[in-house]
């Protein structure tokens, strides 16, 4: 007779046969959490190794590209073309340091030695040179224009009309004389009153300045207004005379060429001129006023009236740059 099993042995049976099933599938579910965070761990390692490797290669490129920026050439770097409208001269038509600084510089002296020299007074509003009447640099500008377009008319068939020509334009360079028609600089010039390429004017003026001595762009405002002064002078007399200024042995000298028949009345003619730039270096006293003004307490000089006047011939009231304003 078979076997019969009752309700609780069939219950037992079931419990125990759901017990094996959970004992399997714990023993299978750590088999699948190990293999899950394998793949993760071996996903972070593959990640992390990719960012190093885009970080080296970025850093790479980024020093590369310096290396090749500092071992770039400085001509190449110089020559990189100017913003349009800036005119850059040549260190040779530059204006030079004070020897005084040089030598600071150089080591040659442990301080500056400031050699004070007469001063301009020029308060006008509008002018043209500093110490110059405006009506005086615009007859300077005529005459040299003149002598200017006689000389570009026989340049280049004749030697002789090229060096005249290249004389006066280093002057004018040094006397910016293209201020007596306010013109914006010596290209303008040279293109607009004489139709000549400015390359070929600078040219010219820098050879003639480089053989004749001609100071471009070294002359002070005192020498440079004495020098026109007495060139106007000149002209305004239709006196056969030339006057300049050169630069030796570091100090400004005024040269003077005229025939001695008529050298006094060459001199009275440019010592008048000069007058008002010698009153600006007779000193001030304490109180502002100049000898012979009335206002200071000392001495005034020979050459003035037992009155205590201005001397015969001069006139009243001040000196300075009356007429220029």
């Amino acid at each position: 007779m078979p076997e019969t099993w009752t309700d609780a042995q069939m219950a037992d049976d079931r419990d125990r046969d759901d017990q094996g099933d959970a004992q399997e599938h714990a023993q299978e579910q750590p088999q699948g959490d190990d293999q899950d965070q394998a793949e993760s761990q071996d996903q972070a390692v593959s990640q992390d190794q990719a960012e190093s490797q885009d970080q080296a290669v970025s850093q790479d490129q980024a020093e590369s590209q310096d290396q090749a920026v500092s071992q770039a050439p400085e001509e190449a770097r110089e020559k990189a073309p100017d913003p349009e409208g800036i005119v850059r001269r040549p260190r040779s038509e530059r204006k030079g340091l004070d020897p005084a600084l040089e030598e600071l510089a150089a080591g040659e002296s442990k301080f500056i030695r400031h050699q004070r020299g007469p001063k301009l007074r020029d308060d006008r509003p509008v002018r043209l040179v500093a110490g110059v009447k405006n009506s005086d640099v615009r007859s300077i500008f005529d005459a040299r224009l003149v002598a200017l377009e006689a000389a570009r008319k026989d340049h280049p068939a004749d030697p002789g009309a090229t060096k005249v020509l290249a004389h006066l334009l280093a002057e004018a360079r040094t006397l910016e004389t293209w201020r007596g028609r306010s013109l914006a600089s010596f290209d303008a010039m040279v293109e607009q009153f004489l139709d000549m390429p400015p390359e070929e004017a600078r040219t010219l003026a820098k050879d003639a300045a480089e053989k004749h001595g001609i100071p471009m762009g070294e002359l002070s405002e005192e020498a440079i207004a004495a020098w026109m002064r007495a060139e106007a002078a000149l002209i305004e007399g239709e006196l056969e005379a030339t006057v300049r200024v050169v630069r030796r042995d570091g100090k400004e000298r005024f040269l003077l060429d005229v025939d001695a028949g008529r050298s006094p009345e060459v001199l009275s003619v440019i010592g008048r001129r000069l007058s008002p730039l010698a009153e600006d270096q007779v000193p001030r006293d304490r109180g502002g006023d100049r000898p012979g003004r009335g206002g200071g307490d000392r001495e005034r000089p020979q050459h003035y009236g037992r009155d205590g006047g201005r001397p015969p011939g001069r006139g009243g009231g001040g000196g300075g740059y009356k007429g220029g304003r």
